[in-house]
C-alpha cells in the first residue's frame, strides 16, 4: 500500500502543485461534516475525486512505463541489464537500492521466508557478495554519509 500512497501523493502533487495536500488536508478539517470529506476536498482543489486520482494517475504511469519500455526495446541487445542477485526458486524482492560507490549497493531484502533485512551488495569480478545485516527493517531511512548507513558502519 506504501507504494500505491506514494505513487498518487507524488503525480497529485506534480499535476496539481506542491502544496495541494495542505490545501486538502485543511479543506477536510474544516469541513468533516461533508460526507465523504477527503474525497470532496480533494475535487474542490482538483476537480476529480479519489477514484478519479487514482484512474489519472495510473494512466499517467502507464503512458511512462510505456515510453521507458520502447526506449529499452529500441537500443537493442547490446543495452542488456546487468543483474546482481543470483537465479533463485523463492520470491526475493530487493528494494530501495543505494549505491554507495562502484562496488557496493545498499538495499533491502525482503521474501516470504524471511522478515525485511538490510543487505550489503559488494560486486567482486566474477562474482557478487551478500552480506545480510542483523537489524531488522523498521522505518529505514535511506541515507548513506561518509561509509555509514543509519549508523551502521560499511565494510
Amino acid at each position: 500500500f506504501y507504494t500505491l500512497g506514494y505513487d498518487l501523493t507524488a503525480y497529485a502533487r506534480y499535476q496539481y502543485g506542491a502544496d495541494i495536500w495542505d490545501k486538502v488536508t485543511d479543506r477536510y478539517t474544516r469541513h468533516i461534516y461533508l460526507v465523504p470529506p477527503f474525497s470532496r476536498s480533494l475535487k474542490h482543489y482538483t476537480g476529480i475525486g479519489t477514484k478519479g486520482l487514482f484512474n489519472q494517475t495510473f494512466s499517467f504511469l502507464k503512458h511512462e512505463w510505456e515510453i521507458q519500455d520502447s526506449l529499452y526495446l529500441t537500443k537493442g541487445a547490446k543495452h542488456k541489464p546487468v543483474y546482481l542477485s543470483p537465479e533463485t526458486k523463492q520470491y526475493t524482492s530487493y528494494q530501495y537500492p543505494q549505491i554507495v560507490n562502484d562496488s557496493i549497493i545498499i538495499a533491502v531484502k525482503s521474501s516470504l521466508q524471511d522478515i525485511h533485512s538490510l543487505v550489503i551488495i559488494k560486486k567482486r569480478s566474477p562474482t557478487v557478495y551478500f552480506k545480510q545485516m542483523r537489524h531488522p527493517v523498521i522505518g529505514l531511512r535511506m541515507e548513506v554519509y561518509g561509509g555509514q548507513f543509519g549508523g551502521i558502519q560499511i565494510e
